[in-house]
């Protein structure tokens, strides 16, 4: 290379460096991205109205559709995943249904008493087809939650924050998290490779397309599992999997009654006659559980060559987020907000509150750094 390219070559990288820079300032933290997902998980468990749940969903759809890549084949998994949501619903009218209002009668098929004497079929009411509807409007908001964040999110980024005692679980997550996409690049592979070879019906279209994916399922498995053996290989070899240098047995077993306490506190809240007691004991046991994760955190030794910065996107993020689940749990506890519902025993329209309504819409908030980070 002449000098004169080295030179513009120089030149042109210290051009970009602002912009790197200012990427880099409005690129949000992985724990930003560990509290979004966190939030809106909550706020769908913590509610059964579907207009709440299509709410988080909606923010989540648009959270995938900034920052989704640019090949669209994963966007397949959302619409399979919206199929099962939607699969749901027949099945839960076949195995039973009670109400008021009838709308057809199946035929009735009952298993032996042997068995388990389960009927299938019979009378489909509006109940149960509404509250079969609001369960799969709740999966599919899960669902694309799950994925909305394994698209944001630089899992090996976020990995680095694993707490020593949570590492060894953060290298199984991660690299299960990883295995559908590294699927899917592999099924493209594999599609091309079977195009040059000569080979019809490679494309997953029609019969032959049917075929095609059946002959591949085993050498796309195989292959799928070899890449997270070695996935998981290479993040051991870098220490990810570093148990703490310190270890102490009795934070062990405290742990474990936190955890214990804690999902009595949360069984308690539904079947206690005082829910306010149940919620303390709950988040008791996870303050407790917190304390020890993050104690165990700092003993670790864990030695860092680059550190992600805090930034005033993140906080303002993460204070949306925590706003968020904030709200709807305090009108999950007081019983305000509509957070409920229940078409039985005759069917109703879900209530709607405007606060309620809020807090599910400042699970947009990580857009506003992301239209910032990107160039005019």
């Amino acid at each position: 290379m002449e000098r004169a390219d080295v030179v513009s070559t120089a030149r042109a990288g210290v051009a970009a460096t602002p912009q790197r820079r200012a990427e880099e300032e409005f690129r949000l933290h992985p724990l930003v991205w560990a509290c979004w997902f966190v939030a809106a998980l909550s706020v769908v468990f913590l509610t059964s109205n579907p207009l709440y749940a299509a709410l988080v969903g909606l923010a989540a759809l648009c959270q995938y559709a900034a920052h989704r890549p640019d090949d669209r084949r994963l966007d397949y998994v959302l619409v399979i995943g919206a199929l099962f949501a939607l699969a749901t619903i027949p099945l839960n009218l076949i195995s039973g249904s009670s109400g008021a209002t009838q709308l057809v009668e199946l035929p009735t098929l009952t298993v032996p008493h042997w068995l388990g004497g389960v009927r299938f079929g019979g009378p489909v009411t509006a109940e149960s087809l509404a509250y079969a509807a609001s369960q799969a409007v709740r999966l599919s908001a899960v669902f694309v939650v799950v994925w909305a964040f394994n698209v944001s999110v630089d899992h090996f980024r976020l990995l680095k924050y694993a707490p020593a005692g949570l590492a060894q679980l953060g290298v199984i997550l991660s690299v299960g998290i990883l295995l559908v996409p590294s699927a899917i690049d592999s099924l493209a592979t594999m599609q091309e490779a079977r195009i040059t070879r000569g080979h019809r019906g490679a494309r997953p279209y029609g019969p032959a397309g049917l075929t095609a994916l059946v002959a591949l399922a085993i050498p796309l498995l195989r292959e799928s599992l070899e890449r997270s053996v070695q996935r998981a290989e290479s993040l051991d070899a870098r220490g990810f999997g570093r148990l703490a240098l310190v270890r102490r047995p009795y934070e062990s077993l405290i742990a474990v009654g936190a955890l214990a306490v804690a999902a009595g506190g949360a069984f308690a809240y539904f079947y206690a006659p005082m829910p306010g007691v149940a919620v303390l004991v709950a988040l008791a046991g996870m303050a407790v559980l917190l304390i020890i994760v993050v104690g165990q955190r700092r003993r670790s030794g864990t030695v860092r060559l680059r550190t992600d910065r805090f930034g005033r996107a993140d906080v303002l993020v993460v204070a949306a987020c925590v706003a968020s689940l904030a709200i709807i749990a305090a009108l999950r506890v007081t019983g305000a907000g509509s957070l409920v519902f229940l078409p039985f025993p005759r069917a109703s329209v879900p209530g709607f509150d405007a606060l309620a309504a809020l807090a599910c819409t400042l699970l947009l908030a990580p857009l506003g750094p992301e239209l910032l980070r990107r160039p005019a």
